[in-house]
C-alpha cells in the first residue's frame, strides 16, 4: 500500500469522525463492542451495554446515548412530594428519579398533604375529616361521644340504652336523664302532675302529691251506704274484673240484711265518685237462703267466678255453715241457693264459711278455694279445720275436700286466719297460710301461723304437717288472726306475706296489736324474723286487719295498710286504717303511718276489713276499700264502705 492509500484510510476510516455512512458509501465503520452500532453512533463503542437502543438505568452513565445521564431510567424510583412532612406523599405529585429528591417520600398514600395529622397512621377523631385515610369520615373514632336512645322523642335519653358516635343519629340524644323512655310525659323538664301514675319530673318522688296526715273517711272519694240496720261493710272487697269489661268490680256485704239472712252487693266498675245508697248502684245482690244465715263472706275466685258464705246456715246441722260458688257474677237479686256449686260444713256447729281466694294451690293450673270452719270438733272441741277445695268446685261437703287440715288441741280455732300467700318459694304454685290464734303449745294463746307449700299436700293433715310455722312473741298474743299477701315487697323475686298478733302488748299497752311483714319461709318467732313490725298505738286497739297487695302512691312499690276497728283516734270505737308507703323495714308505731284514715263517728268500727282493690277509676293507681259495718251515716247501723282513690304520682 502506497502512502496515498494510507492517507485516505486515515482520513475516512474512523466511526467517531462524524457522519453515518450511507448504504452505498462504500465505507465500512468500525463496531468495536459488537453491539450493532458503529462507532459513529455508539457513544461508548467499548461497552456493548451502551448504545442508542439501550435502556437507561440508574448508574450515572448515559446508557442510551441521548446525552442525558440517568434520565427516564427504567429502574428509577417513584417519589411523591411530602409537603406536610408526615412520611406520606401526595399521589398527585408522582415523579420518578434515581435519587430521592428533597421533600419527597416513596409513597403516595396521604389523603391530605397539607395536614401532618392526616395520613394512614393518623388517629381517627370526631372532626369531620378522614384522619386515617381509609375513605371513611369519623369511623371508629378514638374520641366518640356517648348517645342515649330517646324512644319517646322527648329529648331525654334512656341511660340504659347507649351507642357511641360522633353525632347523634335520629332517635338518639346526648342526654341520659329520662326515667321512663316509653313515656313522653316523663322527663326532667316537666312539672309533676298529681294522680296520673307517672313520675313526670323524674325526681323519684311524688312531689307531695300523695295523701298524708290524718283524714276522715267522710272525705272518701266514694262512699257506699247500707240500708238502715243492715251493717254494710264487712267485708268490703275488690273483686277483680268479674264481668269481663276491663274494669275492677267491688263487693260489700250487709250481714244483718233482711231477717239477718245477710246479703252481698256487687258493684260493677268503673265507679263514680260521690256518696251512694248501695241499693242504687249495685249491679247484683246475693241474699242468704234463710233467716239468721248471716251471709257476708265474699271473695273472687278468678275467671269471673266468686264465692260467698254463710257461717250460720243450718242445712248440714245447726250452724254448720255453707259456701256458695257462682261461675259468673249474677245480675239483679238472686238467692245464694242459685249458686252453681254449694259446699256444706262437715257437722253441726262447725260454722264453715271463712273463705279466701287461693289461686292454684295444687299445681294443676286451676284456681282453688280456701275455706275453714273454726268451730270444727274433729280432734276436740273447737279445734278448727281448714280446707283446700280443688277447682273447678262442685257441690258436696267440705269433708270431701282435696286437703282437710284439722286442729290438734281444744279451742285452738284453727282457720281463724286464712289466706293464700302467693308463691313463697318460686316454684310457680301458690302457697297458703292458716292462723291458729289460740295455739297454746308453747305458752297460752301465743298463736301460730302455719305455712303450707302449694302442690306438696293432699288428704288429711295436722298442724305438724306444715312446711314451716311462725309463733307469736308471747303469752296471749293470738298470732294468726290477720293474714294477707304482700307481693314481692323486698324485690327478691319471691312473694312475701303479712301476719298479725291482735293482742300483742306494746309499751305497756295491753292488746295494742301488731302486724308483721315476713319475707322468706324460715319460720320462727314473728318478732325475730319479720323485716318490719307495725304496732298498735293504744290499749285494746287490737291492730290486726291488713293488706299488702297495692301500690297506693304509684311509686312502683307495694304499700301496706293495717287497721284497728276499735281505735279511739276519732272517737270511742270509731276505728282507723293506717297506710305505710313501701318499702318497709324496722319497727313503727301507727303514729308514724303516712296516712291515717279515721272513722266518721263513735262506734263506726272502721277498718274491718281493709284492703287494696286495684285501680277502680282508671288513674293507674291502686285504690283502698275500707268497711265500717256499724257506722251510723244516714241511719242506724246502716254501715258504710269507703273507697279511696290512690294518691301519688
Amino acid at each position: 500500500m502506497n502512502l496515498f492509500s494510507l492517507a485516505i484510510i486515515a482520513l475516512t476510516g474512523c466511526k467517531g469522525c462524524g457522519s453515518t455512512p450511507g448504504e452505498d458509501s462504500g465505507v465500512d465503520w468500525v463496531d468495536n463492542d459488537a453491539d450493532g452500532y458503529a462507532s459513529d453512533e455508539d457513544c461508548n463503542d467499548d461497552d456493548a451495554a451502551i448504545n442508542p437502543a439501550a435502556d437507561e438505568i440508574c448508574d450515572g452513565i448515559d446508557n442510551d446515548c441521548d446525552e442525558g445521564i440517568d434520565d427516564d431510567a427504567i429502574d428509577a424510583i417513584t417519589f411523591f412530594t411530602d409537603a406536610d412532612e408526615d412520611g406520606y406523599g401526595d399521589a398527585a405529585t408522582e415523579a420518578a428519579a434515581c435519587e430521592q429528591p428533597s421533600g419527597t417520600v416513596d409513597n403516595g398514600d396521604d389523603c391530605d398533604d397539607e395536614n401532618a395529622d392526616i395520613n394512614p397512621d393518623g388517629v381517627e377523631v370526631c372532626d369531620g375529616a378522614d384522619n386515617d385515610c381509609n375513605d371513611e369520615i369519623d369511623d371508629n373514632p378514638t374520641d366518640p361521644l356517648t348517645f342515649y336512645e330517646d324512644a319517646d322523642a322527648d329529648g331525654y335519653g334512656n341511660p340504659d340504652s347507649t351507642t357511641e358516635a360522633c353525632e347523634a343519629a335520629d332517635g338518639w340524644t346526648a342526654d341520659n336523664t329520662d326515667c321512663d323512655d316509653g313515656e313522653p310525659n316523663a322527663n326532667p323538664g316537666l312539672t309533676e302532675e298529681c294522680d296520673d301514675g307517672i313520675d313526670n319530673d323524674c325526681d323519684g318522688t311524688d312531689n307531695d302529691c300523695s295523701a298524708s296526715g290524718t283524714i276522715s273517711l267522710g272525705s272518701s272519694d266514694v262512699i257506699y251506704l247500707g240500708e238502715d240496720g243492715t251493717q254494710l261493710g264487712t267485708p268490703a272487697r275488690g273483686m277483680g274484673d268479674l264481668d269481663g269489661d276491663g274494669n275492677v268490680d267491688l263487693a260489700a256485704s250487709a250481714r244483718a240484711y233482711g231477717d239477718n239472712e245477710g246479703a252481698v252487693y256487687l258493684v260493677s266498675g268503673p265507679v263514680t265518685a260521690g256518696t251512694w245508697d248501695i241499693t242504687s248502684v249495685a249491679s247484683g245482690v246475693i241474699t242468704g237462703e234463710a233467716a239468721s244465715d248471716s251471709l257476708f263472706g265474699v271473695w273472687p275466685l278468678g275467671d269471673g267466678a266468686l264465692v260467698v258464705s254463710a257461717k250460720s246456715h243450718d242445712t248440714a246441722g245447726n250452724n254448720a255453715g255453707r259456701i256458695y260458688v257462682f261461675d259468673s257474677p249474677p245480675t239483679g237479686e238472686v238467692s245464694a241457693a242459685d249458686a252453681d256449686a254449694i259446699l256444706d260444713g262437715e257437722a253441726e256447729g262447725d260454722q264453715a264459711g271463712v273463705i279466701s281466694y287461693g289461686g292454684d294451690l295444687t299445681g294443676d293450673g286451676i284456681n282453688d278455694l280456701l275455706a275453714s270452719a273454726t268451730n270444727n270438733d274433729q280432734n276436740g272441741s273447737n279445734t278448727g279445720a281448714a280446707y283446700v277445695v280443688a277447682g273447678p268446685v262442685s257441690s258436696g261437703s267440705l269433708a270431701d275436700s282435696h286437703i282437710r287440715l284439722y286442729g290438734s288441741a281444744d279451742s285452738d280455732k284453727l282457720g281463724s286466719g286464712l289466706s293464700a300467700a302467693g308463691d313463697l318459694n318460686g316454684d310457680g304454685i301458690n302457697d297458703w297460710l292458716v292462723g291458729v290464734p289460740y295455739d297454746s303449745s308453747a305458752v297460752t294463746d301465743q298463736g301460730t301461723v302455719l305455712v303450707f307449700i302449694g302442690g306438696d299436700h293432699e288428704g288429711t293433715l295436722s298442724p305438724a304437717d306444715a312446711d314451716t310455722s311462725y309463733s307469736g312473741e308471747g303469752t296471749a298474743d293470738e298470732a294468726g288472726w290477720g293474714l294477707a299477701q304482700a307481693g314481692d315487697h323486698d324485690g327478691d323475686g319471691l312473694d312475701d306475706f303479712l301476719a298479725s298478733s291482735r293482742r300483742h302488748d306494746v309499751d305497756g299497752n295491753n292488746s295494742a296489736g301488731a302486724v308483721y311483714l315476713i319475707t322468706g319461709i324460715t319460720g320462727g318467732d314473728l318478732g325475730s324474723v319479720s323485716v318490719a313490725k307495725l304496732e298498735g298505738g293504744a290499749e285494746d286497739d287490737k291492730l290486726s286487719n291488713n293488706d299488702g297487695l297495692g301500690d297506693f302512691d304509684g311509686d312502683g312499690q307495694n304499700d301496706v295498710v293495717v287497721a284497728s276497728n276499735s281505735s279511739d283516734e276519732a272517737g270511742d270505737g270509731a276505728g282507723a286504717a293506717y297506710v305505710f308507703y313501701g318499702p318497709l323495714s324496722g319497727t313503727w308505731g301507727v303514729g308514724a303511718a303516712d296516712i291515717t284514715y279515721t272513722g266518721q263517728g263513735v262506734g263506726d268500727g272502721a277498718g274491718s276489713p281493709v284492703g287494696f282493690v286495684g285501680d277502680t277509676n282508671g288513674d293507674g293507681l291502686d285504690d283502698l276499700f275500707i268497711g265500717a259495718r256499724t257506722a251510723d251515716v244516714g241511719g242506724t247501723d246502716n254501715g258504710a264502705a269507703y273507697l279511696l282513690f290512690g294518691s301519688g304520682l
